[in-house]
């Protein structure tokens, strides 16, 4: 991490008229603990400029009655109504205790399918992240290069391995989103399948209608000609039958 260094005062008296005094000089009490013990200081509001108004992550060097103390900011408290700086908590770093903070997420790189018309959707800004102090990065940088349409990234897929990411494994961290004109185009192609699909079916069926009508009437037109053949046999033989009985009579 980055480290930035702040000038600071001690406080002298911390209840509620030593608080004014000090934000009337526009300084912003403080308090610093973690350490062998808790340390109240002020220091110039300016000061913390840098050091909270950016999506950075620094270490602090807290200067202060000739000591200097090495910190991470871990709260910060802001007027309802002005939003001015109120008051802020470090933590100080001891060597070999491991610290929680926020991490800054960088995307690295222009992603495939935002080439193709998508747009990159962070889900995440920031990381809760673990571990000792030397091992703490200036951000987690999240390769996007590879990602398409519809592709994401989850915590489960970064590997930072001195470093505990504490967030479940599952959650999204950023995906290519899918413009509302390729979905509609993606429909489009859809129905237009769909419908392609259901035509061919129903020329098939009516190829197989028509099929079957020929078949019926060519078996009727068979059965037709078989019974003429039949009637025009009996016909003969009724007439062969009646010459034959007339020759008897003779």
């Amino acid at each position: 991490m980055k480290t930035l260094t702040i000038q600071s005062e001690p406080r002298e008296e911390l209840g509620k008229r030593g608080t004014k005094a000090i934000r009337k000089k526009d300084h912003v009490p403080c308090v610093l603990y973690g350490g062998e013990e808790v340390i109240h200081f002020s220091a110039p509001k300016m000061a913390f400029k840098n050091l909270i108004y950016t999506s950075n992550v620094y270490s602090v060097d807290i200067a202060l009655n000739g000591k200097n103390y090495k910190a991470i900011m871990k709260d910060v408290q802001y007027h309802p109504v002005t939003d001015e700086i109120e008051h802020l908590d470090f933590q100080e770093i001891v060597p070999g205790n491991e610290i929680t903070i926020e991490m800054p997420i960088r995307y690295i790189g222009t992603p495939e399918g935002e080439k193709e018309g998508g747009k990159l959707n962070p889900r995440l800004r920031t990381l809760k992240v673990k571990g000792l102090p030397e091992n703490i990065p200036d951000s987690i940088d999240v390769n996007v290069e590879h990602l398409g349409m519809g592709d994401t990234v989850k915590i489960s897929e970064l590997e930072y391995k001195d470093l505990e990411i504490l967030h479940s494994p599952t959650i999204s961290i950023v995906n290519i989103a899918i413009p509302r004109s390729a979905l509609q185009a993606e429909a489009d192609a859809a129905a237009a399948l769909e419908a392609a699909a259901l035509e061919a079916a129903e020329a098939e069926e009516g190829e197989e209608a028509v099929e079957g009508e020929e078949a019926v009437e060519g078996e009727e037109g068979a059965e037709g000609a078989e019974g003429e053949g039949d009637d025009k046999g009996d016909g003969d033989a009724k007439e062969g039958g009646d010459e034959g009985g007339g020759d008897s009579k003779g």
